[in-house]
């Protein structure tokens, strides 16, 4: 009797300890699929976050700068540089002759011609940056750079050859913007569109490169136009215009990880620009940002009007009690871009 009741207990601790196994393997396999499940939704959260931190929208502006002339004459904005603490701009008719000061007394900006461009003929300004102690000027309408020293106020053309990449039928579809890259002695020049590229000029021998071949691609979309380019701290910033964006590119990291300017980062304005799909200007069908300026802290988004009319009705032109057919400039904050 006292064996039959040993083994009736055996049987039950083997039962119990199969049991425990059983569960143990349940309990392993369940933490096993939560896991599984805490991994797929970090995964998520990460590439989420990574999506997100790309993009950097803007929503309103530090302030709307309109620039006011001492003459009738009408000014289309279309290239902005720092030089000391001072803003310079160009504008593309062929009456603006000078490089320009913007400053500012009380609430207005006033528009000053500050250096004399003195060279016969007909030119399209269209870039404006500083580097070497010299400006530097990209002229669409003959694809071409000049340097202009405003020690000695000389002028002259920075002379290079084409070569393959011009044949001399660009038209209103060239030189749009200029960045100089002096870390490397490069300047960059961004040809607008049909279609658009990012060339690379050496400084010293004038070889010309195509430096983002592949970040451009073959395809074009809708509105992305390349309108400007300026250069800071190993950044190169890309103005797409139709887009309403400033896009990042680092150059340093792009030699060894080239990737498709649709997956670099970038800076959206769009909401400043077309708030409500409401224009800051009323005549004009097209995307008119022409000029970019990169501060420690800001974006500047320089607006060629084209003589348009400021639109009363939208949300900035109301705010900042705009009016008339000035040229404009979006102050922007750059909120760690």
């Amino acid at each position: 009797m006292t064996l039959y009741i040993i083994l009736m207990n055996l049987n039950k601790v083997k039962f119990n300890l199969l049991n425990s196994v059983v569960l143990l393997k349940n309990f392993q396999y369940s933490a096993k699929i939560t896991m599984n499940y805490y991994s797929i939704f970090f995964t998520f959260l990460v590439l989420s976050f990574h999506s997100l931190s790309a993009q950097y929208n803007c929503s309103e502006p530090i302030e709307i700068i309109s620039l006011q002339r001492t003459d009738e004459k009408r000014f289309d904005l279309s290239g902005i540089a720092e030089v000391d603490g001072k803003i310079y701009v160009v504008a593309d008719k062929e009456w603006n002759k000078y490089i320009y000061e913007i400053s500012k007394k009380g609430k207005n900006w006033f528009i000053h011609e500050a250096y004399p461009i003195k060279m016969e003929g007909d030119f399209d300004f269209e870039g404006l940056d500083f580097g070497d102690g010299e400006f530097y000027l990209c002229d669409e309408k003959n694809s071409k750079v000049f340097k202009l020293n405003p020690t000695t106020q000389k002028v002259e053309e920075f002379n290079f050859s084409w070569g393959k990449f011009n044949d001399g039928a660009w038209g209103n579809k060239g030189l749009e913007g200029i960045a100089i890259n002096p870390q490397e002695q490069i300047i960059y020049l961004a040809k607008e569109r049909g279609p658009r590229n990012i060339y690379g000029v050496a400084l010293n021998s004038g070889k010309v490169c195509e430096p983002f071949k592949m970040l451009l691609g073959n395809n074009e979309p809708p509105g992305s136009d390349i309108a400007d380019l300026k250069f800071k701290d190993g950044i190169l910033y890309i103005l797409a215009r139709g887009q309403f964006k400033v896009i990042k590119l680092d150059v340093e990291a792009y030699k060894s990880n080239p990737v498709p300017i649709n997956e670099l980062p970038y800076f959206s304005y769009r909401e400043v620009a077309f708030n409500a799909m409401q224009k800051l200007y009323l005549d004009n069908d097209f995307p008119m940002a022409e000029a970019l300026l990169i501060t420690d802290q800001e974006i500047w988004i320089g607006i060629d009007n084209n003589g348009g009319r400021l639109n009363p009705d939208n949300k900035w032109v109301k705010k900042e009690k705009l009016s008339g057919t000035q040229p404009i400039i979006l102050r922007l904050s750059r909120n760690g871009f």
